[in-house]
């Protein structure tokens, strides 16, 4: 058993002009940042974890469902890709509203 929380093992998402090809490991009790140029792939890869893009290739994997907006494997996967739902929670006492 691995102490990352956050799991992106060979993850492809391929779009028209953009190709995101990522791994990417985020340890227990660690802050993380994910920096880079306009167009690198950084919404998408936050889109991947959340389950709201479902990558082409490549597994995504939370292991803190107690975290939110972070999502099991298999949800994250069946998670709808156009929006996020108005009752779900971003953290107590707020809700996130996506298209």
């Amino acid at each position: 058993m691995t102490n990352d929380v956050i799991t992106l093992d060979r993850i492809t998402k391929r779009y028209a002009d953009f190709t995101l090809d990522l791994t990417m490991h985020v340890p227990k009790d660690t802050i993380t940042a994910l920096i880079g140029v306009n167009g690198s792939g950084k919404t998408t890869t936050f889109r991947i974890i959340l389950g709201l893009a479902k990558p082409d290739t490549g597994t995504a994997h939370c292991s803190a469902p107690t975290s939110p907006g972070c999502r099991t494997p298999s949800s994250a996967m069946s998670a709808p890709s156009s929006r996020i739902r108005p009752s779900t929670p971003c953290s107590p006492g707020t809700t996130s509203y996506g298209r």
